[in-house]
């Protein structure tokens, strides 16, 4: 988790770490969202716009280059020129890959219930569920033995 303080204007004025490539002297002093992708980049500066201006935090999703997916939380503060605090967790590895649907049954095998109750709480039969469990470990490049770890290391996220 990386947590930033932003001033008024949204600029960068503290980190608790920097994730590499980038270097904390070259950061600092930035708006956060260069060193965004488009169309990605447009909606994280309204967000931050809009949590400045409404005060009510937000959360919202992120690709950035070189490093990966990221869920950023955004707080107002009033702590002398401190305006917004960020906290950034990185999304695990595919996890924006897959459908919602897809994390529904996650969800489900994180939580440990058997194939015929997950067929039952998606309304759907067991030969769906198989079929989406292995259609699931083949976009993540896993086994559909390992999978039901995956899911149980990533349940916060699904």
């Amino acid at each position: 988790m990386v947590l930033v303080l932003c001033d008024a204007l949204s600029r960068m004025l503290w980190l608790s770490s920097c994730p590499p490539p980038y270097e904390m002297g070259e950061v600092l002093g930035h708006w956060p969202w260069e060193f965004i992708q488009s169309p990605d980049r447009e909606r994280y500066q309204a967000a931050c716009a809009r949590v400045l201006l409404e005060q009510r935090p937000q959360a919202i999703d992120l690709e950035v280059p070189h490093i990966g997916r990221w869920s950023v939380s955004m707080t107002p503060v009033d702590l002398r020129e401190v305006r917004l605090v960020l906290t950034c967790q990185r999304v695990p590895v595919g996890v924006s890959a897959l459908s919602q649907r897809q994390r529904e049954l996650c969800r489900y095998m994180a939580a440990g219930y058997p194939v015929k109750s997950i067929a039952s709480k998606m309304d759907l039969n067991r030969k769906t569920i198989d079929s989406y469990k292995h259609e699931v470990a083949r976009r993540l490049g896993l086994t559909t033995t390992s999978l039901a770890a995956w899911c149980g290391s990533v349940r916060d996220w699904l």
